[in-house]
């Protein structure tokens, strides 16, 4: 591994310059704003209708027009999109119903949380991960995954999938009772890894979580944040900031200052990986804090050379960020929000982040669902939303297929066997 040349000629610092650049055009009046009864926002959007900016103060009537008025708005949307106490009180319930059919299953079996769930990097919509060990010898082994899958589908979910064409073969469901998404897989320790590392990640950096929701929530709208899809995936997100706040900062995401608070950081990230970093030639590396050249690691793809290349930090020969081959798209999205925010400050808008991320109507009707079956005591172990399997008695009165009595039916054709 050497260290990249091109990365010592862009080691000015990115903060810096965006700070001198945006410091003559931050001078701008204050102006009222309309405000929600619930509290937000409701600004022009590009499209022409308004949006709703559900994070903002109620009581606050506008965001100072600085750049510290756009870290004050983050703080804010950081909160709102942080999980409420209902919805960590569903995801408890789903793992504990489904820990309940796992251990009848299989007494001896362990069953992990990973992911988001775990290090709390969710996102209202954000799924559930779930590992199950003890069971099998091998992760490739199917047949619990359709055993596990055939219980679920009479106690958890009537939506269960068995998906064995991806790498590692997992189990897809969505909740019946809370409408959550859950993946499981079987013997799988990668998982069990990564969710380490970003938990240790996590209480080095301290400005690393408030930046992993903005921009995970942003990239989820715009449908780029999964690798299924091509996408980045909170954990190389994760891996993406840490590196930024190595190499391209002062402060390295410890504490803030007046030209290092949560904005200068977002808008920094946004325009270092839209502008200024070369994916051709550099590999990052927070296990070393720096960037190594990916023809010296043999990962130069002649097809494909702009693609995105992550070391893993548990295991440095893995490349995280290959999946990740909608690269472009991402770079794209990141141009966007750069390019809106640093418009908004200049132009005195009354809430900044609303121009790049909203709250869409199937995030408010998850939350709304989330808050009805978990808002009150009384509903909380209610099996109302539960799945119920359908009676085909004929005996039954909940049939459905019976005729009514009083109504009138035209006469049936006689059928005669042939002679």
């Amino acid at each position: 591994d050497v260290w990249s040349t091109t990365s010592s000629s862009k080691s000015s610092s990115c903060t810096s310059s965006l700070v001198s650049s945006l410091s003559s055009s931050l001078s701008l009046s204050s102006s009222s704003s309309s405000s929600s009864s619930e509290g937000g926002y409701s600004n022009k959007g590009t499209g022409g209708g308004s949006v709703w900016a559900p994070w903002t103060n109620a009581n606050t009537t506008h965001y100072p027009s600085t750049v510290n008025g756009l870290n004050q708005e983050i703080e804010d949307f950081v909160q709102w999109v942080s999980p409420t106490a209902e919805e960590r009180m569903m995801r408890e319930d789903v793992l504990s119903r489904i820990s309940s059919v796992v251990k009848d299953l299989w007494p001896q079996a362990r069953v992990e949380v990973i992911g988001s769930y775990k290090t709390e990097l969710c996102v209202p919509t954000s799924d559930i991960d779930l590992v199950i060990f003890g069971v099998s010898l091998h992760s490739s082994d199917l047949y619990p995954l359709f055993v596990l899958s055939s219980a679920l589908e009479t106690s958890v979910s009537t939506r269960v999938k068995v998906i064995t064409t991806a790498k590692v073969p997992i189990i897809k469901l969505k909740d019946s009772k809370s409408s959550c998404s859950v993946d499981i897989a079987f013997e799988v320790t990668t998982g069990l890894e990564n969710t380490k590392i970003v938990a240790s990640l996590l209480e080095t950096y301290p400005l690393l979580k408030p930046l992993t929701l903005v921009i995970k929530y942003y990239l989820k709208l715009k449908g780029l944040n999964d690798t299924w899809c091509g996408g980045i995936g909170s954990y190389t997100l994760v891996l993406l900031i840490i590196s930024f706040l190595q190499n391209k900062t002062k402060l390295k995401g410890q504490d803030t200052n007046e030209t290092e608070n949560l904005a200068h950081l977002l808008l920094g990230f946004l325009e270092f990986y839209s502008r200024k970093f070369d994916y051709t030639e550099l590999v990052i590396s927070v296990k070393d804090c720096c960037y190594h050249n990916k023809k010296s690691k043999n990962w130069f793809n002649d097809n494909c050379p702009d693609l995105l290349s992550v070391e893993d930090p548990h295991n440095p020969e893995i490349d995280v960020g290959y999946a990740s081959f909608q690269i472009s798209e991402v770079k794209k999205a990141f141009e966007d929000a750069f390019t809106k925010l640093t418009n908004a400050i200049k132009k005195q808008q009354q809430s900044y982040l609303s121009h790049v991320v909203y709250s869409s109507s199937y995030v408010k009707g998850c939350r709304d669902k989330i808050k009805s079956v978990y808002g009150s005591s009384s509903r909380r172990n209610s099996t109302e939303y539960c799945p119920k399997k359908r009676n085909w008695n004929k005996n039954s009165a909940q049939q459905g297929k019976r005729r009514p009595k009083n109504r009138q039916y035209p006469p049936m054709r006689k059928k005669f066997r042939r002679r």
